[in-house]
Order: C-alpha cells, then sequence, then structure tokens
C-alpha cells in the first residue's frame, strides 16, 4: 500500500536554508579561489581558454557541491520496517489539534511522560535517524531562524528574478522573429556565408536591429541583428563585426550566457557572482576578437584588427548617443560591447597588442615563445594546483546545518517590530503588535469608542472590545474593556499574572500609557497635544514628548502635532531638534525633521543645528531626505553651508551623497547660487566613485554663470569646477565632466584657461584630444589661450596631433582674418631678408626618416 506523501514545512526549510548556506560558503571559497588564482603570476594559465574554464567551473561548480553537501549531512525521518518484529517498541509523540484561540484564559492538561523500559537487543531498532539535516558547522536555534527567515526571502526573490528573465528572454525572441532580414544585400549575405562556412556553421539568419537597439547581438535562435549604422560601415568593418557575431555562436556564448544569468538570478545573494559574470564576458569578448582578427600574414592581421577597433569605436559613439539602452537586453544578449564588457579594454587590445602582467595576451600577433619553468618551481606549481584541486573535490563534505530540527515560532522573535493594520471606516478590526524575546505586547480593538481628551481614557465603547496584552520579564498583564450596560461607561477586566483584580496605582499608570497608545494610533496625537497645551502650554507638550520609555512613532507623533499648530519659538524647535537626537528609529527621525522644515520657518542658525544633528543618524537614505526637504529653503549664511557640507561628507553611499548634490544644485540660480554651488563643487570631492562624480559636476555645469564679465565669486567657482575635475581619475569621466561645461555654454576665458589646465592631466590621448578638440569649436581668437592649447597638445601621437591642429585651423583662420598684414618697413625687412636663407638651408636638409603610424589612442 503506498504511503500518502506528507510534506513537513519546517524540515523542508531547514533543508532549503542549510541549501543556501552550503551554496553561499562553496561559492565563496571557489570564487575566491579563482580570483586569486589568476591574480598570482606563478598559478594564473597561461592560454585564456584555461581561465574562461577555471572560472565557469568556479561559477557553476558550487550548485553541485553545495546541493551534494545538503544531501550528505541530511538523514530521513526513521520509517517503520515492512519486516519490523512484533515485539518491537516504537516511541510516537502525536500533536493535538490546536484549539480556537479563546479570550478567557484557559488551562490544559500535560499528560504524564510514561518512561519507556529497556530494550533489549531483539528490540533495538536497525536504524536510527535524525530527522533535521545535520552538519560539521551547526547554527544555533537563534541565528537558525535568522537564517530560515533569510532563505524564504531569498527564495521569493530568485523565483520572480527567474520569472522576469524567462519573459525577457521570450519577448526578446518574440521580436527577433519580426525583424526584417536583410537578404538583399548580397555582398554582406555573401560575406556572412564565406565566413560562416571559414567557422564550420550553417549560415544564420541576418536582421535588421530595431532602433532602440544600438549595438550588434545575436537573438535567441541564432539570428545576427545588426543596427543600421552598421549596414553603413566600410566593408572591412562589416566583415570585422559579422567575425565577431560568428565567434560568439562558434563558443555557444549565447546559450552560456543564459545559464550564467538564470544562476546569477537564483543566488543573487552571492556578490561575487557578479564578478565571475564579468570575468567570463572579458575572456569571452576577447576570444571572440582574437578569432574575428586571425589572419596567415602580420599585415593582414593588422588591418583586421584596426577594423574592429574602429567599428567598436562607432559602437561606442552610438551606445552613448542611446537615450535609454535596453538594459534587459543586453542581459540576455551577446552583444559586441554590453554594458559589462570592458568594450574600451578590447579596443586598447586590438590597437596595441602586447601582452601585460595583468592582461590576457590573445590579442598579442606574436606571442612570447613558451619556456619551461624551472624543476623547482614547476614542482611547486604542480603542488599547489593539486592542493586546491582536491580542497574542490573535498567541499561536499563540509556543510552548514542546524543543531535541531527548526522552530518556526522563533520566526517572530527576530527583533523588535511594530505593526499597526487598520481596518476599513472606523476603528474596526485594528491589531497592533510588538514582539521581542523580552518583551510581547498585542493590543485589538473592535467596534466603536471614543477616548477622552488626553486619551488616557477610554470614555465610550459599542460593539466591540479593548484587550491589552503585554508580557515582560517578571509580569504579565492583561486588560479587557467591554461594552457597558445601557450608555455606562466601559466594563474593565484586569489579571495581573492570571490573577482578576482591581488594578494598583502601577496597575493604573500601566493602563493610561497603554490606553493612550491606542487611542493615539486611532485618533492621532493632535487631540492631545490641544489638552496638553490647554493645561500647560508648550512646556507641557514639550515634557510629554521627552517623557521616558515611550515609542519613536508616538514621539514624533507628538512633535508633529505641535508643529501642526502653528509657528513655534526658536527655543522650541531646539528642543525638538534634541528629541530627534535621543531617537533609536532613522524612520521616525526623518518624519521629524520633513515635519519641522515643511511646517516652519527655520532660522540660518536653527537650520545649522538641524543639520550638524544628521550626525546621528546612521541611514543614508534617510539623512539623503532630509537633506532633499531642506534644499529648497537652505540658507547660503557660511556657517549653515559648512554644516550642510559636513552632512553630505558623514554618508557612505556616493548615490545618495551625489543625489543630494544634484538635488541641491538644480534649485540654484546662476546668478543668486554661487556660495551654494561652491558647497557642492566641495562636496564633490568627497566622491569615490567617478561616474557619480562626473554626473554631480554635470548638474553643477549647468548653473554657473555663462555671462562674459566675471566677478571673483564666479570666476573661484570656475575653478574649483576644474580642480573638482582634475580629481577623477577615470580618464573618460575626467573627459566628460569637462565637456559638459563646455556643452553648457559656459566658455569665458577663465573656464576655458581652466578646462586646458585639467586636460594637461589627462594620460589618454584620444581623450584628450576628443576634448581639445571640442574645445576649439568654442575657442577665441586670444594668444594665450592659444598657447595654452598647444601646450595641452604637447605629447600626443601624431594621429591625434594631426586631428587637435585640424580642429584649431579655423581659430588660426580667424586670427589671421583680425590682423591683415601691414607693408613692412625697411627695419622689418631687413630681419626678413635674413632668414629667408636659413629657411633656404633647412629645405634642403635631408628630411628625417619617417616614423612608424602610430596606433591611436583609443578610450
Amino acid at each position: 500500500m503506498t504511503e500518502p506523501l506528507s510534506i513537513n514545512a519546517p524540515l523542508l526549510l531547514a533543508g532549503l536554508s542549510s541549501g543556501l548556506l552550503n551554496y553561499l560558503l562553496h561559492s565563496s571559497l571557489l570564487l575566491g579561489g579563482a580570483w586569486l588564482i589568476e591574480r598570482s603570476a606563478r598559478l594564473r594559465p597561461r592560454q585564456a581558454s584555461h581561465r574562461e574554464a577555471l572560472w565557469r567551473l568556479a561559477f557553476f561548480g558550487p550548485v553541485l557541491t553545495a546541493g551534494l553537501a545538503t544531501l550528505l549531512s541530511w538523514s530521513p525521518a526513521p520509517t517503520a520496517g515492512p519486516l519490523a518484529s512484533p515485539t518491537a517498541t516504537s516511541t510516537a509523540i502525536e500533536r493535538p489539534a490546536l484549539p480556537e484561540p479563546s479570550d478567557a484564559p484557559t488551562a490544559t492538561a500535560t499528560p504524564p511522560m510514561r518512561e519507556p523500559a529497556p530494550m533489549t537487543g531483539a528490540e533495538r531498532p536497525t536504524r536510527q535517524a535524525p530527522a533535521a539535516p545535520r552538519a560539521w558547522l551547526q547554527l544555533p536555534p537563534e541565528a537558525s531562524a535568522a537564517v530560515a527567515a533569510l532563505a524564504a526571502a531569498w527564495a521569493l526573490l530568485a523565483g520572480l528574478g527567474l520569472l522576469a528573465t524567462g519573459l525577457a528572454w521570450w519577448r526578446l525572441r518574440v521580436q527577433a522573429r519580426r525583424l526584417p532580414r536583410l537578404d538583399d544585400d548580397a555582398d554582406l549575405h555573401g560575406c556572412l556565408q564565406t565566413l560562416a562556412r571559414s567557422a564550420g556553421l550553417p549560415t544564420p539568419p541576418l536582421r535588421l536591429g530595431r532602433a532602440e537597439w544600438p549595438s550588434p547581438l545575436i537573438a535567441p535562435g541564432g539570428a545576427i541583428c545588426l543596427p543600421a549604422w552598421a549596414l553603413q560601415l566600410p566593408p572591412a568593418q562589416r566583415e570585422a563585426v559579422l567575425a565577431h557575431e560568428l565567434a560568439h555562436l562558434r563558443r555557444r556564448d549565447p546559450a552560456w550566457r543564459l545559464a550564467a544569468q538564470l544562476l546569477n538570478q537564483l543566488a543573487w545573494l552571492q556578490p561575487l557572482n557578479r564578478l565571475a559574470l564579468r570575468r567570463l564576458d572579458a575572456l569571452a569578448e576577447q576570444a571572440c576578437d582574437a578569432w574575428a582578427t586571425a589572419r596567415p600574414s602580420d599585415a593582414a592581421r593588422e588591418q583586421a584588427r584596426r577594423a574592429l577597433a574602429e567599428s567598436l569605436y562607432r559602437c561606442a559613439q552610438e551606445l552613448q548617443q542611446a537615450a535609454h539602452p535596453v538594459r534587459r537586453l543586453q542581459l540576455l544578449s551577446r552583444m559586441a560591447a554590453s554594458g559589462r564588457s570592458p568594450l574600451l579594454a578590447r579596443i586598447d587590445a586590438l590597437m596595441n597588442p602586447a601582452p601585460n602582467p595583468h592582461g590576457d595576451p590573445t590579442m598579442n600577433p606574436k606571442p612570447e615563445p613558451y619556456t619551461a619553468l624551472p624543476a623547482r618551481e614547476l614542482w611547486r606549481k604542480r603542488v599547489l594546483v593539486g592542493g586546491l584541486t582536491l580542497c574542490a573535490l573535498a567541499l561536499p563534505l563540509l556543510g552548514v546545518g542546524h543543531s535541531q530540527p527548526l522552530d518556526l515560532s522563533r520566526l517572530r522573535d527576530l527583533g523588535h517590530s511594530f505593526e499597526a493594520r487598520f481596518g476599513v471606516g472606523s476603528a474596526m478590526g485594528t491589531r497592533i503588535v510588538k514582539n521581542s524575546p523580552s518583551h510581547n505586547l498585542d493590543i485589538r480593538l473592535s467596534g466603536q469608542m471614543r477616548f477622552n481628551e488626553d486619551q488616557t481614557a477610554l470614555e465610550s465603547l459599542s460593539q466591540g472590545r479593548l484587550l491589552i496584552d503585554e508580557r515582560r520579564e517578571g509580569w504579565h498583564r492583561r486588560a479587557e474593556f467591554l461594552p457597558g450596560e445601557a450608555g455606562q461607561a466601559p466594563r474593565l477586566v484586569y489579571s495581573l499574572d492570571g490573577k482578576e483584580q482591581t488594578p494598583d496605582a502601577e496597575g493604573q499608570a500601566w493602563l493610561c500609557d497603554r490606553v493612550a497608545l491606542a487611542g493615539e494610533t486611532i485618533e492621532g496625537s493632535e487631540k492631545r497635544v490641544r489638552s496638553l497645551l490647554a493645561q500647560g502650554g508648550v512646556a507641557r507638550v514639550l515634557a510629554d514628548i521627552q517623557a521616558p520609555n515611550i515609542e519613536d512613532h508616538r514621539r514624533r507623533g507628538r512633535a508633529q502635532a505641535l508643529l501642526q499648530q502653528g509657528p513655534q519659538s526658536e527655543s522650541t524647535l531646539q528642543a525638538l531638534i534634541r528629541v530627534h537626537e535621543g531617537m533609536d528609529s532613522d524612520f521616525e527621525r526623518r518624519q521629524l525633521l520633513q515635519s519641522m522644515i515643511e511646517k516652519q520657518t527655520l532660522s540660518p542658525a536653527l537650520q545649522a543645528q538641524l543639520l550638524q544633528s544628521l550626525q546621528h543618524m546612521s541611514s543614508d537614505f534617510e539623512r539623503r531626505q532630509v537633506l532633499e526637504a531642506l534644499s529648497a529653503t537652505l540658507s547660503s549664511e557660511p556657517a549653515t553651508l559648512q554644516a550642510w557640507l559636513q552632512a553630505v561628507d558623514g554618508m557612505d553611499s556616493d548615490f545618495e551623497k551625489r543625489s543630494a548634490i544634484v538635488d541641491i544644485v538644480d534649485r540654484q540660480s546662476p546668478t543668486s547660487g554661487l556660495p551654494t554651488l561652491a558647497a557642492a563643487l566641495q562636496a564633490s570631492l568627497g566622491l569615490s566613485s567617478d561616474f557619480e562624480h562626473r554626473s554631480a559636476l554635470e548638474a553643477v555645469a549647468q548653473k554657473l554663470p555663462r555671462q562674459a564679465a566675471l566677478d571673483t565669486q564666479a570666476e573661484a567657482a570656475l575653478r574649483a569646477y576644474s580642480e573638482s575635475a582634475r580629481r577623477i581619475d577615470s580618464d573618460f569621466e575626467r573627459r566628460m565632466a569637462l565637456s559638459a561645461l563646455l556643452d553648457a555654454g559656459v566658455h569665458q576665458k577663465a573656464a576655458l584657461l581652466g578646462v586646458l589646465d585639467a586636460a594637461r592631466s589627462i594620460d589618454s590621448d584620444f581623450e584628450r584630444a576628443e576634448l581639445l578638440s571640442a574645445l576649439a569649436a568654442h575657442l577665441p581668437a586670444d594668444a594665450e589661450l592659444l598657447a595654452r592649447y598647444r601646450q595641452a597638445a604637447r605629447g600626443l601621437s601624431e594621429h591625434e596631433r594631426g586631428k587637435v591642429e585640424a580642429a584649431l585651423d579655423p581659430v588660426m583662420d580667424r586670427l589671421a582674418m583680425a590682423a591683415p598684414a601691414a607693408p613692412a618697413t625697411p627695419a622689418q625687412a631687413a630681419p626678413a631678408a635674413s632668414a629667408a636663407p636659413a629657411a633656404a638651408i633647412s629645405r634642403l636638409k635631408p628630411p628625417s626618416p619617417p616614423r612608424p603610424p602610430a596606433a591611436p589612442s583609443l578610450p
């Protein structure tokens, strides 16, 4: 007879959490080991294919090792064998059905436990096994409950991520099938057929990509989708693009990438997976570039590399111009340049094919000959690789599990929590719950009720009840308010530690506080604050707000109610700021400060005090919310701006810091906001992310003055902008930040001089040439600017310098037209006549041997 299948939820959740912990442990060890091996000069494989295999093993291997570790550490629950002896004994635990919750306390009788009789050898079961996973690394029960909650959240988010990835893949497949084919272009189709034969592949379909796809990609099904700009490339560049995409099909990269994305969505808790994906992408792109540029001769190989580099540069331009790149399609498709692919490094490797200690020699046309390692080095390398291999094989023996079967009831005691659930209409169906290991509070409200003025007593109750149940270490209080008879006051049933009695003085104080909690939750704190104002004014309300042992949300609610009563004095607002500093919850702090900013007019000194109090707020998000609320009315006084600068510098997140800077900059005007812009520029120096730094400077550039006449403040702001841009490490981001100044119309001489000074610090010839070429369009006919321009162009390669000089030709023409030639005097003619023989001699000198053309220094 087949037994019905039963699922034990605690054991299932315990196994799921154990598997998650095992995966995190194994993947961290394997991915970290792969990173160390690749970084080590003695262990790093010389061939890029071996490094790719290493990263694939480290990325996909933990799924297998963690699954084996979980299975090896799991033992099923014992079951009765079919050949059990009739005299064999067994012990079972029966769990009666849970009774329905009742308001009245009930006593439950516990049946006495019977000691089992000693078993003889024949009566002992032949096999016993625990009913929960066992492991070498065991978690305590408290940590087990937390990990179980994490595993449940992980499973939910992983399922959503897998669903989103599947829908995006299906959407891309449908869109690709509807794209028009490119069979009419005979040259393009013939080139594709030739390349497919050389790759040993059938000719894939060729389609015209959508307008919002700025890069070539391989759609699900193997179709190559080319954007419109790729069809306008020269034949050599089009061949390079097709060869690169065919190399991806030849290597089956679309299938590998889809599998990697699915695993990444499933294991989203592992941050090292992002590193593995980036390395796998980089190695795949380099391998495809090497195959696409493989030629029998050096000259043909050089031409193929240059053609592919130029097509990649064109792709980079299209990606920059795309307003909203489809990120989900980038993740699923195998593009020539995706957001995670080192596009700039690929261009540089193609144009400068030289091996480096940390790069890949796959792009080197003439790799260095293989040299055998010394015997001692070879022996050491074999021992290390063998040891790492044994460690990887032994990973399934390393498991993480729970010290005892998981108790789901511990999930409610993971930490303090306060929850209020409101019903529809009045106070019907409201429940307030607060749980912690040492404190349990449960308040249930139903029916129509009215509280007194200070909300410390219940005046009327109809068709419902108010139940308050609280447990602390040492006592248990319970109070139940029931409707009174014939319109009378509600009837109270009070008990202490299970014994009904009349509340004493301590019980009365407890009742007043808990009834006030229920009243403020239902009605808000305005009623209580108005009553206290009538009794003793603002001082009475402040004393009530600062009362000890009240929750942060009640303290915040009372303070907000006071702020809504009208303008408050400076001392009252200072007292509320001190109240904010004493709170534990950053969320409640932010709510209080935002209400103060919105409801009151804050003086510069008070704004500075408020900003200084933000040092007690640990959440960068909540701090940024306060800064954005204050930015509309922020004073430009030096003390206030200094306090704002300290508040921004105290944030750890570059994203939150940049968002606060951009928000305050957007609210300024080019004429009256220079002090604030100067503070924003100073705050930008604290951004460690080059992207966030550049984004902040782009916002500042839109607010800098554009008039020709500049005062001292404006010139200082322009110098601060150039100095901040100079601090950016990335040449690309630095060039974009300086170009933003030119694009914003800031073309004064001081601004251009600052750009030229910052341009000299750009190491990349390509980025510096691009910036100087853009600057030449705004360069006036000024001798000093021209001299500084040529100084900034020194050291460029001949190719890049030629582009810079060509961009400068219109400026030189304007300078020549502005200064017409005057008739030469005899004194001026003599030097010219003496210079003629020298010029003739220089023309007679044999020309210097031509330098080989340098590859352009691309980004």
